[in-house]
């Protein structure tokens, strides 16, 4: 078993939770990694690591998969939530079963998350939950109404959580980054939205790369468990709003 404590990574098959995952498995931490392709997962080839495919608004599976993981490695001592989903549309037309894809990922699926691991963290009095936002979780956006929802939800489960656990000693941080290199747009299936969004795009002279935001979860980690960045809000330099 590894000296260091154990961390689960959702969404890790790409994107943010690729690059979490491999930033805390070089620090040699052990790892629960999950997300739905288990071949993306795998491909990582990080040692010390459970791959789990699983859809996170599954809270069976998700507690099945934490259970196994803290049997081999202990008690889960950082959670990074970065499943997540985006569906943008104009509202008047966005489909019902998008809009609650997005909800059901985006914010049940965080909990879920949260609640397998909570249980560990409680008994032993320290943790830390990383709950990856966005900045469509502080202001609104064209074709973003359904997204927002979903994220404007994620920032107010996590202020709120944060008030319960500190007197527990878990550490609770909303992550709220700008634009990312990641295949996340690829979830849009609106044709209007994603020209819309890629036309924004091309207007920014950079944008955040996975590691940026990885590096940045790590540091927050790393401080003393009596210190809590309790919202990180990052964007590119470029990017105004």
């Amino acid at each position: 078993m590894s000296g260091l404590p154990l961390v689960v990574v959702t969404g890790a098959g790409s994107g943010i939770g690729a690059a979490v995952a491999r930033r805390f498995s070089a620090a040699g931490h052990p790892l629960l990694l999950i997300g739905r392709r288990k071949a993306a997962l795998e491909a990582l080839d990080l040692p010390q690591s459970i791959c789990a495919a699983l859809d996170v608004g599954d809270a069976i599976a998700a507690q099945d998969a934490v259970r196994l993981a803290e049997q081999r490695y202990g008690a889960v001592d950082c959670l990074v939530n970065s499943a997540g989903v985006m569906r943008l549309a104009d509202a008047a037309g966005q489909d019902a079963a998008e809009f609650a894809e997005m909800l059901n990922t985006n914010v049940v699926g965080s909990v879920n998350l949260i609640q397998c691991v909570l249980p560990g963290m409680l008994r032993q009095r320290r943790g830390t939950v990383f709950n990856v936002s966005s900045i469509a979780g502080r202001q609104a956006f064209p074709m973003h109404a359904g997204y927002c929802a979903s994220k404007f939800a994620v920032h107010g489960y996590t202020a709120a959580l944060g008030l319960d656990m500190a007197a527990h000693n878990i550490r609770v941080s909303t992550v709220s980054p700008g634009v990312v290199e990641t295949p996340l747009l690829h979830s849009t299936t609106s044709a209007p939205a994603r020209a819309m969004f890629e036309q924004w795009l091309g207007t920014l002279d950079s944008l955040l790369a996975p590691e940026d935001v990885a590096g940045i979860i790590a540091f927050a980690y790393q401080l003393p468990q009596n210190v809590c960045m309790r919202e990180i809000f990052v964007t590119s330099t470029s990017q105004g709003s």
